[in-house]
């Protein structure tokens, strides 16, 4: 493989774990319960882990697995959000 395919490799790789640590982010600051930003803040962790790991062993993370997993929490926020609106506003 040539050095400009490696590095449009480890771009790609790259850009799409930053992006899943800015939607991590944007939701953790903008989340009310603890136990969420916990959640959050663990992932953004590992993905920042990971961008390290490729690094150092580029091509064997499962991008395509990390971003279904990032975006399930993510998916799973508006649920989260909806039921905490409905609770205070029957309160």
């Amino acid at each position: 493989m040539h050095t400009a395919e490696k590095m449009f490799n480890a771009f790609t790789r790259l850009c799409i774990l930053h992006e899943l640590m800015a939607l991590l982010t944007f939701a953790r600051q903008r989340v009310t319960e603890k136990d969420i930003q916990n959640l959050l803040e663990t992932s953004l962790h590992d993905i920042e882990q990971l961008c390290q790991d490729d690094m150092a062993a580029p091509g064997k993370i499962d991008i395509a697995g990390i971003k279904r997993q990032t975006m399930e929490i993510l998916g799973g926020l508006k649920s989260t959000s909806m039921a905490s609106a409905m609770k205070a506003g029957a309160e």
